[in-house]
């Protein structure tokens, strides 16, 4: 007795084709999708884009320094302070919950001189 099976061999391969910047070809669009092709059936996966977080340019307001930042509703956003841009030591100066607006900070001289950074989570 002689026993056959017909052997199926599935595959998905990134699109190629779509040029991006640099020319080369890639399997991303500029709509935050990949693209993969399984024979002759395309399809694309969409991916929420990161929002991207930063400080503003800093502003002089009456002898301090103001910085601000948008802000995404669900958000918990650190802003941080170090005396040692290479340290490890970041405390949190201030802690905002993110509701779609623009927070600020004044930045009380001299006593909090250093280095600011933002981080979200």
């Amino acid at each position: 007795m002689v026993v056959s099976a017909d052997i199926q061999t599935n595959y998905f391969g990134l699109q190629g084709g779509c040029a991006g910047r640099d020319g080369k070809p890639s399997g991303g669009n500029r709509v935050g999708q990949l693209a993969f092709v399984n024979g002759a059936t395309t399809y694309r996966v969409s991916y929420p884009q990161a929002p991207v977080v930063s400080l503003n340019a800093p502003v002089l307001v009456s002898g301090q320094v103001q910085l601000s930042f948008g802000t995404v509703a669900g958000k918990t956003y650190h802003l941080q302070l170090n005396t040692n841009l290479t340290g490890t030591n970041w405390a949190d100066a201030q802690v905002y919950d993110g509701d779609g607006t623009t927070k600020t900070y004044l930045v009380a001289t001299p006593a909090a001189r250093g280095y600011y950074r933002l981080f979200v989570q």
